[in-house]
């Protein structure tokens, strides 16, 4: 049986640079990172059967994590340029360091959808990110596996 995997070991990558040639950074203040990934569900029933049936649909797929507030960090500058100017960002998500032999994940083009900022009286600042997916560029989600 293999060791479990520990979320604190697991990435997020969001690009900097095109989806040809893509700039990976490493958003180092994420935390609790969490993919949604559902599908659609279209109604199949028949009158054949004294039962509902559904057929899967189109995916959604959404990206939620908090992260520390530091608009220095080149990650959060990227993520909040691309919510201000309503363009795609791609998005990179592993199990481990994305260059390391092995390592799984997924890579998607995404908008960022909500920049909520939290301001809690005894923490630190962090502001919770949505990234929800889209094929505007002509792009589906795929898997990644680091060779």
């Amino acid at each position: 049986m293999a060791a479990s995997l520990v979320g604190i070991d697991c990435k997020l990558y969001v690009n900097t640079g095109t989806y040809a040639s893509p700039t990976w950074v490493e958003v180092v203040d994420a935390k609790d990172v969490t993919m949604n990934d559902t599908r659609a569900e279209g109604d199949s029933s028949v009158r054949g059967y004294d039962m509902a049936s559904v057929t899967p649909g189109q995916r959604t797929v959404q990206i939620t994590f908090d992260m520390r507030y530091d608009n220095d960090a080149s990650a959060y500058e990227a993520i909040k340029t691309a919510y201000d100017a309503r363009t795609v960002l791609g998005v990179l998500v592993s199990d481990g360091p994305r260059a390391t032999v092995g390592v799984e994940g997924f890579r998607l083009d995404t908008y960022v959808t909500s920049m909520t900022k939290n301001e809690p009286m005894n923490d630190v600042k962090t502001v919770s990110i949505v990234l929800s997916g889209t094929t505007d560029n002509g792009k589906q989600i795929e898997d990644y596996t680091a060779s």
